[in-house]
């Protein structure tokens, strides 16, 4: 019994390890599908808003002078530009592929590919975008809830780091 059991389990070893990797082209279908290069050029085009909430939220309830909405607003787009090299379809669809083909066999591929061409997974990749730009409010407004209490924490670190005179 206790052969039949271990022979099992290393018939089932042996298969799940000579799974077919996934394709890259296979992978590369499914970013299509599932509009990978909308969803990356969508949070690109709302970097830059994002950043200047970013900027807005950790002057807590201070009102920002024109001069420091200025410079925001210079800083914000030179922000963008440093990351936009990095932070594009052409530089990421080549990770993406690689990481999915990294995680997923084939047969998974195969098997998300087919729920994201059915109506429901057609409706869940319409609505992705909606979801995605949900998140990063909720997200935006818990951090600039805590933004404060952060900021709070750094002065008090600051100032117990300082030598004792």
């Amino acid at each position: 019994m206790k052969k039949t059991l271990l022979s099992c389990a290393l018939v089932l070893l042996c298969a799940s390890a000579s799974a077919a990797p996934a394709s890259p082209e296979s992978v590369e279908t499914l970013l299509e599908l599932i509009n990978a290069k909308q969803l990356v050029d969508g949070a690109h085009a709302g970097m830059e808003s994002s950043i200047r909430q970013g900027m807005t939220a950790a002057l807590g309830n201070v009102q920002p002078t024109a001069e420091q909405s200025r410079k925001m607003e210079v800083l914000s787009k030179a922000l963008v530009a440093a990351i936009e090299p990095e932070f594009n379809w052409a530089t990421l669809k080549p990770e993406f592929v690689r990481l999915y083909t990294e995680t997923f066999t084939q047969e998974e591929i195969d098997g998300i590919s087919q729920f994201y061409s059915s109506p429901i997974g057609a409706s869940m990749i319409a609505k992705m975008p909606l979801l995605q730009a949900r998140c990063i409010e909720i997200t935006q407004n818990r951090m600039a809830a805590a933004i404060p209490k952060v900021q709070a924490a750094v002065a008090a670190a600051m100032v117990e780091m300082k030598p004792a005179q």
